[in-house]
């Protein structure tokens, strides 16, 4: 790129001396046609003498420089002579231009000018399209080693199982009340070749109610996100992932819980999450992940949100 630059630049200078020789000779020849017209007003102006009349040379000479003369010699009427004269001015310059144009410096010094022109529309005409390259490949490589937020959630309430030796883990559990709470824990990790940093998580929630109010809520959720009060989480790729924080939810009566089980309930689990690159330059806004994961009654523990609500990342 600065090659680039440092040759537009003595492209640009070599231009501006090429024109200004060009100018030159303009004005040398705008002085001679001057000088031929002072001549021809001068000459037109006099009173011709008897003496000059009969002097040969003085005729020879009025011949040549008087407007009001043709190719013949034979003087026109007093009425053209405004006309001759403007005729003989641009004769007189069109003699002069094609003159100074025959002259091979001259011939020379427009063929660069033209040869420099043509060779500044291309170097600038390169120089955006190596720039659109460059900004393009910066994008594709960005696209490629930037960090991606993986968000997983699994079911937040276990016990452990004396005849399996094993923990065994439920989405919901009592609440030692009669009332049964959904818990719900959401995993976050990431992928890619470069650390996220900056990270900025809100806390999981967990909606519960009847499917379309609820349904609603997690389509419209907004993240909302946290004003640090620390100085913000960075994470390597691939390393154990982190649970975020979860909110809650309400409890919700045995019937209640039987209308989650036919399917008239439905429980989201939403939430999102904030962070950037560590590429330069820093963009104008961070990326996002904002997920949203459905429980189900039976089968699989989770599912996307249905409606387009599945985790999105920008």
């Amino acid at each position: 790129m600065s090659d680039i630059t440092t040759d537009f630049i003595k492209a640009t200078n070599k231009i501006y001396a090429k024109v200004a020789a060009i100018l030159t000779h303009l004005q040398v020849i705008e002085g001679d046609v001057k000088s031929i017209r002072d001549q021809s007003v001068k000459y037109a102006g006099e009173p011709s003498s008897h003496s000059d009349e009969s002097d040969p040379g003085s005729q020879v000479k009025a011949a040549i420089f008087r407007p009001d003369t043709v190719n013949s010699g034979k003087p026109n009427r007093n009425q053209q002579s405004g006309d001759n004269d403007a005729s003989s001015f641009f004769q007189n310059l069109e003699k002069r231009w094609k003159k100074s144009i025959r002259k091979p410096a001259i011939q020379i010094e427009i063929a660069a000018v033209i040869g420099l022109c043509v060779y500044t529309c291309e170097t600038h005409r390169t120089n955006n399209l190596t720039q659109r390259s460059i900004e393009s490949t910066e994008k594709r490589v960005r696209a490629e080693d930037r960090p991606y937020i993986l968000a997983q959630p699994r079911p937040g309430h276990g016990y452990y199982d004396q005849k399996t030796d094993k923990t065994v883990y439920f989405p919901y559990s009592s609440d030692g009340k009669g009332n049964i709470v959904f818990k719900i824990a959401v995993d976050v990790k990431v992928l890619g070749h470069s650390p996220a940093v900056e990270m900025n998580t809100t806390a999981s929630q967990v909606i519960v109610g009847p499917t379309e109010e609820v349904g609603k809520q997690a389509s419209d959720f907004d993240p909302g996100y946290p004003e640090p009060t620390a100085p913000l989480t960075s994470m390597m790729p691939e390393v154990p992932p982190i649970t975020v924080i979860t909110l809650p939810s309400k409890a919700v009566t045995p019937e209640e819980f039987q209308k989650f089980k036919d399917g008239t309930w439905s429980v989201y689990v939403v939430g999102a999450v904030q962070y950037r690159d560590v590429f330069a330059p820093r963009l104008d806004h961070p990326y996002r992940l904002i997920y949203c994961f459905k429980l189900l009654p039976s089968g699989m523990p989770f599912g996307n949100c249905i409606n387009s609500h599945a985790p999105t990342q920008d």
